[in-house]
């Protein structure tokens, strides 16, 4: 939780590569005298670059970014000061990202098309150490709860099957997630045998019969 006096505004950071979204919302909270936003940035290089000098006490960023992108950010801003607090705010999401943005350190993620003036109920709540979910990503952390927790996958075997199950080829794998075409190739090779399947069709529904995914 942010320790906050009735004197102190928290400083806020916006991190997005839509400009228009960076206007409205820097009016909206600074609007709202609780909160100032103190920079705001398109690059990430360049948000990640200023920190010491911003001090922000809570960034809100999208995933789809301009150089690093949203994932990487998260991770590299909680490296570099972990007390600052992050809300992921974004207009697409699948259940890997959020998991994902969760895992590296974001503490809430809410979604754009539920307007402006939500963001000051989210920075409301993280300030007062809550996790401020839209409830369609509430949705999704709790059923992620519901897995087989005695999967025989780890955890990037796990996230390999979830795009698998979105669709998407070996190749499109090692995008989303960073990795060598030919490590996604492996991924999925351990995942069938382990499941002790010889085909996508299968390995899926092993998956949903057993809580995998």
């Amino acid at each position: 939780m942010i320790k906050m006096s009735e004197e102190k505004t928290l400083n806020i950071v916006i991190i997005d590569k839509d400009t228009q979204f960076i206007d409205v919302s820097t009016f909206v909270i600074n609007y709202s005298k609780k909160y100032n936003v103190v920079n705001s940035y398109v690059h990430t290089e360049h948000a990640l670059r200023a920190i010491d000098k911003d001090k922000p006490d809570i960034i809100l960023i999208d995933l789809e970014l301009i150089g690093f992108d949203g994932l990487q950010s998260i991770e590299k801003i909680k490296k570099r000061n972990n007390a600052i607090e992050i809300v992921v705010n974004t207009r697409d999401y699948t259940s890997n990202q959020v998991i994902q943005a969760l895992s590296a350190g974001a503490s809430g993620y809410i979604m754009k098309d539920k307007g402006y003036t939500k963001l000051i109920e989210a920075l409301d709540e993280v300030t007062n150490g809550g996790a401020p979910l839209s409830r369609t990503i509430a949705r999704i952390v709790v059923e992620s709860f519901h897995r087989n927790r005695n999967s025989p996958l780890t955890l990037r075997e796990t996230q390999v099957l979830e795009l698998l199950a979105l669709g998407m080829n070996y190749s499109k794998i090692a995008e989303e997630l960073i990795i060598n075409p030919e490590t996604s190739k492996t991924h999925i090779k351990n995942i069938y045998s382990k499941l002790h399947v010889n085909s996508k069709s299968e390995a899926l529904a092993v998956a949903k019969a057993k809580k995998l995914i």
